[in-house]
């Protein structure tokens, strides 16, 4: 662990920043790719809504 009495004071004030400025980049991220994820959402229910029924078929076939 770090002993944040050893850092300079200004320390935290700047690591709380950076991870702001890390939280505001990643949400902006996300939010650009949102329909790729939409998409990646409803491929994986299809996948999941469509593998159902073959595997239930697949067993008197």
């Amino acid at each position: 662990m770090v002993n944040t009495e050893a850092l300079p004071p200004n320390y935290s004030n700047t690591r709380w920043l950076m991870i702001g400025l890390a939280l505001v980049l990643t949400g902006l991220v996300l939010w650009n790719i949102r329909n790729i994820l939409l998409y990646g959402l409803a491929a994986i229910i299809l996948v999941i809504l469509i593998s159902m029924p073959v595997r239930f078929l697949s067993r008197f076939g």
